[in-house]
């Protein structure tokens, strides 16, 4: 019941104090706010997320502290970001210094909190434009830790295995083979959480009353871990002394034990972080994948295989899951094997985990995650946006209907490639809709025509330059269109009325003139003209 009280607490603390911002891992948030800067970063937030996450971890809420820690971290980035009025490139770097600080401070890991860091931002790309300030920030929040002897001190087996055991042939076959398993382990827990947040979600749309939810999550989490003790709290502790007495304690345990402690831990997770309460998937993770590398090795065990050391795959486990379910495949490798203090076993890691997240890349835990690096014209754009955003936020939840937009020509899709080259050779914009039934089906991008090859090779479609391309109404708001300029990385769009009818296209170009005229005045402190209806 204590349990239950403390994940109840946890939740109820953010809620009563509107803090929505400050509730579950923290890390969905800042990564959003890391690419939109579009949130005051105040200080009450920061507190009464500490205080959540002490309460609901402390009191035994299955989760980690590395979620909680993240936020903290960025959040004071953002903060000092404010108060200094600096620029959109420099506000990032100080959000990813701020990360890198708290992580290697609590875990004292200052490299593998550096690249968890410049990788978390992005599904297949790293932050590189701040590294400097990003591993200064690093090494402050390691000789902090030592000098106040603060942070986690776990004390992990090291391996038995030579490095040249490690790496032989045979090793590295079954190392690319935990890296096929453990995604179906990532995949099932991504789900199970996405399916715990819809379960949230339909009892507030009957209900409509938030404590009903937090209740009921508090209560199941509490009843989990009455029924199976080991899934309490983060689950690290639990996880280092058993793997330091392995014959007496996860040798004991059967394949299907390991399966049901697996996802008990899953589904005591995803209640404790969906309930709103502040706790991480971190800790869950070293949990959740050493106890599924053991599983693996017995399942080997149950064909035959020799496997050598079942610390091998515990440690790969731990590193391939959560980095798999995160994007984030080299920094947490990293931080593990410093966690661990097995240094050599770093190679491994990392082909397991690189393999793992290449194949669950689309479907982690954090949406709010880039594809890649934004553009430059983008990231100009959200320059002006931070501006605005600074003085007058207001004027981002207008419609887009106030933007005076471009109209270009359509072409139907059974145009001929002559009408269309006539057409595309005489417009002044970079895009050319194309219609098929009355319907906007996509845009051909004038930039990837090359006319002489259409012409030499005498095509007749234009089917295969149609790109498709998001469609919104003139009721959207600008910070909408914003976040979908970044978070699909392009930089154009078809909007239609109430009616779907064609009322023109926002490029990239039309917005960032919007938001440089907008910028322009406040930062000026003048009010901006309005500006002129489409």
């Amino acid at each position: 019941m204590f349990v239950a009280i403390s994940v109840f607490v946890g939740s109820f603390l953010l809620f009563i104090f509107k803090e929505f911002h400050a509730r579950g891992a923290g890390v969905e948030n800042i990564i959003r706010d890391y690419h939109l800067p579009l949130i005051v970063f105040r200080i009450r937030t920061l507190f009464l997320k500490i205080i959540s996450t002490i309460v609901a971890i402390g009191g035994g809420g299955s989760g980690g502290v590395q979620g909680p820690s993240v936020y903290i971290g960025g959040f004071i980035g953002g903060w000092i970001a404010e108060k200094f009025r600096v620029n959109y490139i420099e506000r990032k770097t100080l959000i990813l210094s701020g990360i890198a600080a708290v992580l290697s401070a609590i875990f004292r890991a200052p490299l593998g909190a550096i690249f968890y860091a410049i990788e978390v931002p992005y599904k297949r790309d790293f932050e590189t434009k701040g590294i400097i300030p990003v591993v200064i920030g690093s090494i402050v929040g390691l000789l902090v830790s030592v000098f106040l002897n603060v942070g986690y001190d776990f004390e992990f087996p090291r391996l038995l295995l030579d490095y040249s055991s490690l790496l032989d042939p045979y090793m590295i076959l079954l190392y690319v083979l935990f890296g096929l398993y453990i995604v179906l382990v990532s995949i099932s827990f991504v789900y199970l959480d996405r399916l715990t947040y819809r379960l949230g979600e339909f009892i507030r749309k009957y209900i409509k009353l938030e404590l009903i939810v937090v209740t009921m999550f508090s209560l199941m989490v509490s009843l989990i871990i009455f029924l199976m003790p080991t899934t309490y709290g983060t689950g690290i502790s639990y996880v280092s002394h058993a793997l330091s007495d392995f014959e007496e304690t996860l040798a004991k345990l059967s394949i299907i034990s390991l399966f049901v402690l697996i996802y008990a831990k899953m589904l005591a997770t995803s209640l404790t972080i969906k309930s709103g309460a502040s706790a991480g998937y971190f800790g869950p993770g070293i949990f959740i994948g050493a106890l599924s590398g053991v599983m693996y090795y017995k399942i080997l065990g149950l064909f035959g295989i020799n496997a050598k050391d079942p610390l091998v795959f515990a440690y790969l486990g731990m590193a391939a899951f959560y980095g798999s379910i995160s994007a984030t495949p080299i920094g947490t490798s990293i931080l593990i094997t410093e966690l661990t203090g097995n240094y050599f076993f770093i190679l491994p890691s990392l082909l397991s985990s690189l393999l793992a997240r290449e194949l669950i890349i689309n479907k982690t835990l954090y949406k709010s995650q880039r594809t890649t690096r934004l553009k430059n014209d983008i990231e100009r754009l959200l320059e002006s946006l931070l501006v605005i955003s600074r003085h007058k936020p207001e004027l981002l939840d207008e419609p887009i209907s106030v933007i005076t937009l471009p109209k270009p020509t359509i072409i139907d899709l059974e145009d001929t490639l002559d009408k269309t080259l006539v057409i595309i050779l005489n417009s002044r914009s970079r895009v050319i809709p194309v219609r098929r039934n009355n319907n906007i089906i996509g845009v051909i991008d004038i930039r990837r025509i090359n006319p002489t090859e259409i012409l030499t090779k005498k095509r007749d479609s234009i089917k295969e330059y149609i790109l498709e391309t998001p469609i919104v109404k003139t009721n959207t708001t600008i910070k909408e269109i914003i976040d979908i300029f970044t978070r699909k990385n392009i930089d154009t769009i078809i909007v239609i009325n109430e009616l779907n009818e064609y009322q023109g296209i926002l490029d990239m170009d039309t917005l960032q003139r919007h938001l440089l005229y907008l910028a322009w005045w406040l930062k000026n402190d003048e009010k901006p003209p309005r500006p002129k209806r489409s």
